[in-house]
């Protein structure tokens, strides 16, 4: 509907950009703690073959509790913020949608995904030895 009152029309669908931009913070956030629990998200393995099993373990757990951290790390921000706007009514600019829920639902879900990956960083490093 937006992309015809735009090109044909040359009338947008007012609060489409809003409205997009929104959502899409939300899809990601909702889609990244089962990203995180399946361990699907893209990795590049050029070197693993040089790397000995016990280093290859060592690493992932390293970088699973490095996203966690970081993960936690902007969840607190966004909550932060979310706090924030909400005190002081922040808004979207073109059609007033309140920013609060958006962020809060997006730091939450980030708390998930954080706490998932320190779940994986646990599972890696309590793995048994293969054999």
């Amino acid at each position: 509907m937006d992309v015809v009152g735009r090109n044909l029309l040359n009338k947008p669908l007012p609060g489409s950009f809003d409205i997009i931009s929104y959502m899409m913070a939300v899809v990601v956030f909702s889609a990244a703690p089962g990203i995180a629990n399946e361990r699907s998200h893209i990795t590049v393995d050029i070197l693993d073959k040089y790397y000995p099993k016990w280093a290859a373990r060592v690493r992932d757990v390293f970088v699973e509790l490095l996203i966690g951290g970081l993960m936690a790390l902007m969840s607190w921000r966004l909550l932060v913020y979310g706090i924030e706007a909400h005190k002081f009514n922040r808004v979207s600019p073109d059609i007033y949608l309140p920013l609060w829920p958006i962020l809060g639902f997006c730091a939450m879900m980030g708390f998930v995904t954080s706490a998932v990956h320190c779940n994986n960083a646990l599972k890696i490093f309590l793995e048994r030895k293969e054999k």
